[in-house]
């Protein structure tokens, strides 16, 4: 949904990449999930870079 809502108004996926974040709650909410399933629980984001128009255009604009 994302993608397309980005491509719907000219913006193309340019990168993407997986943000690892710290464990935190995760072990604490995962006890009972865990041992009733063995379903893991997710501790990253997912980050979409999207551009429109000219990449290079737009990483000179952004870089001062």
């Amino acid at each position: 949904m994302t993608i397309a809502a980005h491509e719907s108004v000219g913006a193309r996926l340019y990168n993407d990449a997986i943000l690892m974040n710290t464990l935190g709650t995760v072990p604490m909410r995962l006890g009972n999930q865990w041992r009733a399933s063995r379903k893991m629980g997710r501790h990253h984001q997912y980050v979409l870079t999207f551009v429109k128009g000219d990449p290079k255009e737009a990483t000179r604009a952004v870089s001062g």
